[in-house]
């Protein structure tokens, strides 16, 4: 009889403006983002159609900024010559919704996948597009995958 050992490791650290998440097994592994910080999808933004966003242009077709008093309140800085966005919008809604990025991982094949939790909240009296946007260096290439974590 023979024992395969597969050694997996976790790691997270986490502060108010970065998350990064690091998940290694055989088949990928970890790339690291930051979660980008006060931002909305606007009213007169067409349907994202891809999910990876690489020049500001494109992304202020679908975003803009949303800055809150205090230092915490401004939106994360976004430099689109060393860094792209994976961004993922949810369709409008009156329910509380907060889009929680688990991890980001390059497969074998070379295509990035990243991973969310969607957590529904309680109704709100106001209307909100539920969204979520990750910066990743510039040298991650590679299609995106979304895949949503249940």
């Amino acid at each position: 009889m023979a024992i395969v050992v597969i050694p997996v490791s976790c790691e997270s650290t986490q502060n108010a403006a970065t998350q990064t998440t690091t998940h290694v097994n055989r088949q990928e592994t970890s790339v690291p983002f930051t979660v980008a910080q006060n931002y909305f999808v606007r009213n007169d933004a067409p349907a994202l159609t891809e999910n990876k966003i690489t020049d500001r242009t494109a992304f202020d077709r679908y975003f803009g900024t949303a800055t809150t008093m205090g230092t915490a309140g401004k939106p994360t800085p976004i430099d689109f010559s060393n860094r792209y966005a994976i961004a993922l919008t949810l369709p409008e809604t009156d329910t509380a919704v907060t889009i929680t990025p688990v991890n980001l991982a390059r497969r074998n094949d070379g295509q990035l996948i990243l991973r969310y939790k969607i957590n529904r909240g309680a109704k709100q009296s106001f209307m909100t597009v539920p969204n979520l946007i990750v910066l990743v260096d510039a040298d991650q290439t590679g299609n995106v995958i979304l895949e949503e974590i249940r």
